[in-house]
């Protein structure tokens, strides 16, 4: 077996204080946990785009608005995104494009990939080469790492923020709270019909 998924324990990833469960996929080659990647300066850029998130999406008169503005900002500010956008889960085994940043997406993803693997598990995943990763679906081929999370109220994963890098190894674990942080902010706009297609 040439590949090995490691998993990090925690509680939730609802609220804005929540810890995370973590999958990170690596290689055998591959097997520590931190890669430094998520330098001290990444960190400072997270929570200034935090403070900046907040009261733009508190105005969102919907998700899929909130969505779009979140993916906006952060593409925009986070040099090492290549593609930033929503996926909405619309069936056990497929996800449909929503709001996003980046070269044109993949409508639909189906069966297989990181973004599936996201909403199946209901947990962020982090995939430092996504040619390692059976199934990886390439919308983009010159895309090389890649980190997915999932935006899951009462249980349910409703949509999963998708990130590509053109960088190989471009996340690591330290990215996961901070953007689940980010992504947690658009639960007060999830709805009853917040499932798309």
């Amino acid at each position: 077996m040439r590949n090995r998924i490691r998993f990090h324990r925690a509680e939730n990833t609802e609220g804005p204080s929540a810890s995370h469960d973590c999958v990170i996929f690596q290689p055998y080659a591959t097997l520590t946990y931190h890669t430094g990647m998520a330098d001290s300066n990444r960190m400072e850029q997270y929570k200034r785009l935090l403070t900046q998130l907040e009261p733009l999406i508190q105005k969102s008169p919907n998700l899929v608005a909130g969505m779009a503005t979140l993916v906006a900002l952060l593409h925009g500010k986070l040099r090492h995104h290549s593609w930033t956008g929503f996926y909405f889960v619309a069936g056990e085994d497929e996800l449909h494009v929503g709001p996003y940043q980046g070269p044109v997406a993949c409508q639909i993803l189906k069966g297989q990939g990181v973004c599936l693997a996201c909403a199946w598990r209901g947990a962020p995943v982090v995939v430092p080469d996504v040619h390692a990763f059976d199934g990886h679906i390439a919308c983009d081929p010159r895309s090389r790492s890649e980190i997915v999370l999932p935006l899951k109220k009462d249980g349910r994963v409703v949509a999963v923020l998708d990130i590509d890098s053109h960088q190989p190894a471009a996340f690591d674990g330290e990215d996961v709270e901070p953007l689940q942080r980010i992504v947690n902010l658009l639960l007060p706009l999830v709805g009853e019909n917040s499932r798309i297609g």
